[in-house]
């Protein structure tokens, strides 16, 4: 109720003009005392109270599901939690829809269109993602997909929107992941396969804090050797070789 009550008077100062030069976008606001990322979770978790003419679990269902969190995100994408969206569009496992929604609302040719409407403070009337919020929004994906250990999903990520994420000024997720190479010896594969595909963004520095990781692991005792823990080894030392080789380069 407080937040509620706040949310009043900031609209009613904002209106009068006594508090902002410029009145603020009306999302913002939003998603500051509403949340509007913790709704879209409610709506997941209450999805058949919001589609109630179609069987539960059928693909028209998640279809119009996705549909109506992608609409609200669009209109929110400049204030909304993107980290907290990302997690849980991955953990409903709606991952395969939004590389599709970002397939088909390549707005590259549409920046001018986005500016005016940003500077009016009108972004509730856009119909696709800014390059600012597909860039940040992508991150965020990434980001989480590695958090949860979807190396595959990640990787996916990586290949099918390479040209944004090689305008990413930093990734600091690289930095953990690869401090968790020496840690959790599992999926090694994967994880392989998708540190090949950060290459063209590490820094010199982290090129070189992964091929001492890399050392460190394969020397370790053959009991607690990362060979033991994959299902073919022979396959993960040739990856390995390769990884150090193309990052030495």
């Amino acid at each position: 109720m407080a937040g509620l009550n706040a949310l009043k008077r900031k609209t009613m100062m904002s209106n009068t003009g006594s508090t902002f030069s410029v009145q603020p976008k009306p999302f913002t606001i939003i998603e500051q005392y509403l949340h509007v990322s913790d709704f879209m979770g409610y709506i997941f978790d209450n999805a058949d109270k919001f589609v109630a003419d179609c069987e539960p679990g059928s693909p028209e269902f998640k279809s119009r599901i996705f549909d109506s969190i992608s609409n609200l995100l669009i209109k929110v994408q400049s204030v909304v939690d993107m980290d907290k969206v990302s997690r849980l569009l991955l953990e409903k496992s709606f991952h395969k829809q939004f590389i599709d929604l970002f397939v088909k609302n390549d707005i590259e040719g549409d920046d001018f269109e986005a500016r005016q409407f940003l500077a009016n403070g009108s972004d509730a009337n856009l119909s696709f993602f800014t390059r600012y919020s597909r860039q940040k929004f992508l991150k965020a994906m990434i980001t989480q997909a590695i958090d949860l250990q979807l190396y595959e999903v990640a990787s996916e990520l990586i290949t099918k929107f390479l040209s944004i994420v090689l305008r990413f000024d930093s990734l600091p997720v690289i930095e953990i992941f690869i401090d968790n190479m020496k840690t959790n010896l599992y999926k090694y594969e994967a994880r392989i396969h998708l540190l090949s595909l950060f290459i063209p963004i590490i820094s010199r520095s982290q090129g070189e804090k992964l091929i001492e990781t890399i050392n460190d692991v394969i020397n370790e005792p053959a009991d607690a050797n990362v060979y033991k823990y994959n299902i073919n080894p022979l396959k993960v030392a040739l990856m390995l070789y390769k990884l150090v080789d193309d990052t030495s380069k």
